[in-house]
């Protein structure tokens, strides 16, 4: 709607390229913030608490996705968790979601899916933390 603020969205990725994708997707209807690592994003989402959804790659430099998630989730943070990653192993997927990531997905997603995921991801975290 016009006049209406849009959305936040952190993108949490190291590879430049999927950085920069991620971003060119999603900045026509979010805000669209990047860290390039976990210790960047946790600085972002203490000094900006309007922060919706964060799309968080599992491999990172230093602390990985799964502890960036772990304490997301200490620190109840508002923004949902959207895991992303090319690594497809079952035990990290379970434990992410136990964790309570919202959902993952791999990096060879198609972007419609993608922006579809995004909007129902935040109205889902909207409607957890308010």
């Amino acid at each position: 709607m016009p006049g209406e603020e849009k959305k936040k969205i952190l993108i949490v990725e190291d590879d430049e390229s999927m950085r920069e994708t991620l971003w060119v997707i999603l900045k026509q209807e979010y805000q669209v913030l990047t860290a390039v690592n976990g210790e960047q994003a946790l600085e972002i989402l203490e000094a900006d608490r309007d922060i919706r959804l964060v799309m968080l790659d599992i491999l990172l430099p230093g602390i990985d996705g799964i502890e960036v998630l772990r304490r997301i989730k200490e620190k109840r943070f508002r923004a949902g968790v959207i895991m992303v990653s090319v690594v497809r192993d079952v035990e990290t997927v379970v434990e992410a979601m136990k964790l309570g990531a919202l959902t993952y997905i791999d990096k060879r997603f198609d972007f419609r899916g993608l922006l579809d995921l995004v909007g129902e991801s935040v109205r889902n975290a909207e409607g957890e933390g308010g």
